[in-house]
């Protein structure tokens, strides 16, 4: 089972971003970042089930969100699983012919 993933993003706008966030009000700011902790944490828990249904189980991301959850702290970001087992019924057999495993 995978134990972790490497997450790169590239920064080409990033510069145009800072100046744009320069110019804003310390109230506006206080906004955009309640925004952003509350986006990321709402995507996050939707493309970590996405990849772990696609990549580690045969079965649908909507079968496993529910058991994905995500911690935001000040300095981290989180995600957790459930260990809770899930339904054998859930699982999408992979049939490729008769000489498949």
């Amino acid at each position: 089972m995978t134990k972790g993933r490497v997450i790169s993003f590239t920064g080409g706008g990033l510069s145009k971003i800072k100046a744009q966030l320069a110019a804003l009000s310390p109230a506006a700011l206080k906004r955009v970042q309640t925004r952003t902790v509350a986006t990321l944490k709402r995507r996050l828990a939707t493309e970590s089930a996405r990849v772990i249904s696609a990549e580690i189980l045969n079965t649908a991301p909507r079968n496993i969100s529910k058991f994905i959850t995500v911690g935001i702290t000040d300095d981290s970001i989180s995600v957790f699983a459930s260990n809770t087992r899930l339904a054998l019924s859930l699982f999408e057999p992979k049939w490729g012919g008769r000489k498949s495993p």
